[in-house]
C-alpha cells in the first residue's frame, strides 16, 4: 500500500518537473497550436461573408461620391460654357494654327466643337487656312467652326505676275486652286480669245476675292501703234491748219 503511492508521488512530481520545462520563463502554460494548421471551424466563412461586405460597402460609398459630383455639376458649373467662351473669342479671319491655340487657350478641347473644313485640292495638300465664321446653336449651344482656303494668299506665293497665262494657269492647276471658287481672272481691254497672246499684268490679293489680272502685249502694241499714228497725223493737220491760217493772214494783208 505504501509502496503503490510513493511511486504514485513519483510520477507525479516527474509529470510536474517535465510540465515547468515546456513553459516560458516568467509566463503561464499555454497549450500550443499549430500556425500553418486550420482555424476554429467556420472561420474562413466568416472572413470572407465580412470582406464581401466590406467590398459593397466601399462599392456603395464610391458609387453615391460619383452621383454627387456628377449633380453638382450639372447644377453649379465648374466655369463658362463652350457657347460663352467661343461668344468672347474674335477668331474670325485668323489663321486656322492660330485660333486653334487661341481655343485651346480658352480651356475648350477639340472634341467640344464641331469643324467644317473646305472641300479643296489644296486645302488637301495643306494649305493654309482661314476662320471663315463660328456657328453658335442658342438652343443646345453647340458651336462649328467654318474654315475656308486661304487662296489670295497662296496666289500671292506663287509669282504669277509677268508670267504668259497658260504657265499661271499651269501653276494655279498644281496648286489645286480652280478659277471661280478660289479666284477671279479679268483683263485690261476685251474678252481672252487666243490665251497664249495673254500675260498675267497684276494679281490683287486684298480683295475679298483674289483677282488675277491679264493683259494682251500684242494687242497693246497693236493699239500704242495704231495711235502712234492717230497722234502723228493729227500733228501733221494741226501744223497743215496752222501753215494754211498763217498764209490766210499775210493774204490779207497783201489785199488793198
Amino acid at each position: 500500500m505504501s509502496t503503490r503511492r510513493l511511486d504514485e508521488l513519483r510520477l507525479s512530481v516527474q509529470d510536474d518537473e517535465d510540465l515547468e520545462t515546456t513553459r516560458p520563463l516568467g509566463g503561464t502554460y499555454q497549450p500550443t497550436v499549430p500556425l500553418d494548421g486550420p482555424g476554429l471551424p467556420g472561420e474562413d466563412e466568416t472572413g470572407s461573408r465580412a470582406s464581401r461586405k466590406n467590398l459593397i460597402i466601399a462599392g456603395a460609398v464610391i458609387a453615391a461620391l460619383l452621383a454627387a459630383m456628377l449633380l453638382f455639376r450639372l447644377l453649379i458649373p465648374l466655369g463658362p460654357s463652350t457657347a460663352e467662351v467661343f461668344e468672347d473669342l474674335d477668331i474670325v479671319g485668323q489663321e486656322w494654327t492660330e485660333a486653334r491655340q487661341e481655343i485651346r487657350s480658352a480651356g475648350v478641347g477639340d472634341n467640344e466643337y464641331q469643324l467644317v473644313e473646305p472641300e479643296s485640292a489644296a486645302a488637301d495638300a495643306g494649305a493654309e487656312l482661314l476662320v471663315e465664321h463660328v456657328e453658335i446653336d442658342s438652343g443646345s449651344d453647340e458651336v462649328t467652326v467654318h474654315l475656308e482656303l486661304d487662296a489670295a494668299g497662296l496666289i500671292a506665293q506663287l509669282g504669277l505676275e509677268g508670267m504668259s497665262w497658260p504657265a499661271a494657269q499651269n501653276a494655279l492647276e498644281q496648286a489645286g486652286l480652280e478659277q471661280g471658287a478660289d479666284y477671279e481672272v479679268l483683263t485690261d481691254r476685251g474678252g481672252v480669245w487666243v490665251e497664249r497672246n495673254w500675260d498675267v499684268a497684276e494679281v490683287h490679293t486684298e480683295r475679298p476675292v483674289a483677282a488675277i489680272i491679264l493683259t494682251n502685249p500684242m494687242q497693246n502694241q497693236i493699239e500704242d501703234a495704231g495711235q502712234g499714228v492717230a497722234d502723228w497725223t493729227e500733228d501733221q493737220w494741226q501744223d497743215l491748219e496752222d501753215t494754211f491760217s498763217g498764209w490766210g493772214e499775210e493774204l490779207e494783208g497783201l489785199l488793198p
